[in-house]
């Protein structure tokens, strides 16, 4: 994850009221504090301390790749955090690519079939490298990775991913994303059920309470609600919202 998101995070957002019940499962407690790390953090020193988020990144930036350093930073995440997840990096589906049972020209097709695959991947290495007992993962979805011009497919692959996870008996707890990019890249799409979301937004030097304040005038997106907060000071930090009135 970027800088880049925190940008964008207020580029798309009004002040809003958020529904008073998250839609998926967050699996945090509100007011819980921690942080996120992934390839980046390879070779590297990782957060010390108590903290209850601990989130780790399984690819190495796209999917199909991976994080050489997931399995230290899955046992780092373990050590420190009450419930660690997963993040799996997402991207447009390549043209060229027909999924298993897909007409060639059936773009829709391959791509729900590449995103399954994709998570399928994903879910495989996290349990092949210290991940197999963790149970929640999160899709990371940003603009700074390729994505179709056609939502409609982006949101085909995206609902690929999503059913990849659950296959593997695993939880979808959210979409780290913000209003402005889940509108660029899948056209406002709402999962059935929704996702809830997990948002970056500008640095938060007074928390909890400006971090409370910050949860209550993000936008929602995707059929969720925003559940997460993230900002940069040395590492990504997180911080789990209260329920929203």
């Amino acid at each position: 994850m970027t800088r880049f998101t925190v940008l964008m995070a207020f580029a798309g957002a009004v002040a809003t009221l958020l529904p008073l019940t998250a839609m998926a499962d967050s699996g945090y407690v509100s007011g819980d504090y921690g942080y996120d790390i992934s390839y980046p953090q390879c070779g590297g020193e990782f957060p010390s301390g108590d903290f209850e988020i601990g989130i780790v990144g399984v690819n190495g930036g796209k999917s199909f790749t991976d994080n050489p350093c997931f399995a230290a930073e899955i046992e780092w995440a373990k050590s420190h955090s009450t419930a660690p997840a997963v993040y799996i990096n997402t991207n447009a589906t390549p043209r060229r690519y027909v999924g298993a049972g897909c007409a060639r020209r059936d773009a829709a097709c391959s791509s729900y079939e590449y995103g399954r695959e994709a998570a399928a991947y994903a879910v495989n290495y996290a349990n092949a490298h210290g991940g197999a007992d963790i149970t929640r993962y999160w899709l990371d979805v940003e603009t700074m990775n390729t994505w179709s011009r056609n939502t409609s497919l982006n949101a085909k692959t995206l609902e690929g991913f999503i059913d990849g996870i659950r296959a593997k008996g695993k939880t979808v707890a959210g979409v780290y994303s913000t209003s402005y990019q889940w509108g660029r890249i899948t056209g406002g799409w709402a999962p059935q059920g929704g996702l809830d979301n997990w948002v970056p937004v500008p640095d938060i030097e007074n928390w909890p309470a400006d971090a409370e304040a910050t949860c209550r005038t993000t936008t929602a997106f995707a059929g969720g609600s925003v559940v997460m907060l993230q900002w940069w000071d040395q590492y990504d930090e997180n911080y789990a919202c209260p329920p929203q009135v």
